[in-house]
């Protein structure tokens, strides 16, 4: 998992949804600033991303609290509401030899691309393949583990790979 993860706790909905990931404090404030202009919606009706009462939490691999935004500022993070995380949803099955993921190396047998995840009767043939080969291993990646915008499910049905979101 990402050692950063930022939620928005909608205060009208009164919801807390994962949102981006980060490698560093440093880049989720950057993230953080940038989703603040962020903005959705209809054409003919835009939204701001997050309002004046919606909090940007950002937490740590553990969950902890490390830093908020609210109100287009940085916040003292002991002025923030207790609240639970959403559990993180599933992504895909990813094989990996020595920790690092195989997709995109010569490894790989079936030619996939870097952040490219398996899901349903692929996650079988790829389960199958690991019995087969020893050292390498299955791996559940969850929301959070990885940026969503690169992560690819791979269906057999499909000619080519093509993007989840």
């Amino acid at each position: 998992m990402k050692p950063y993860r930022i939620f928005v706790r909608y205060d009208v909905r009164n919801e807390i949804q994962f949102s981006e990931v980060a490698d560093s404090l440093q880049e989720a404030r950057e993230l953080v600033l940038t989703m603040s202009k962020w903005w959705g919606g209809h054409d003919d009706d835009p939204q701001p991303y997050v309002d004046d009462e919606d909090e940007m939490l950002v937490v740590d691999v553990d969950g902890k609290l490390v830093m908020a935004f609210k109100n287009e500022a940085f916040v003292d993070i002991g002025t923030i509401a207790p609240f639970e995380l959403p559990d993180p949803w599933f992504l895909g099955i990813d094989v990996v030899k020595n920790g690092i993921s195989i997709f995109g190396t010569d490894l790989d047998p079936w030619g996939l691309k870097k952040n490219d995840l398996l899901r349903n009767e692929a996650a079988d043939v790829a389960k199958a393949w690991v019995k087969e080969n020893p050292g390498f291993h299955l791996v559940q990646r969850f929301q959070g583990d990885m940026r969503e915008e690169t992560t690819y499910h791979i269906m057999p049905s499909e000619s080519s790979p093509s993007p989840a979101f």
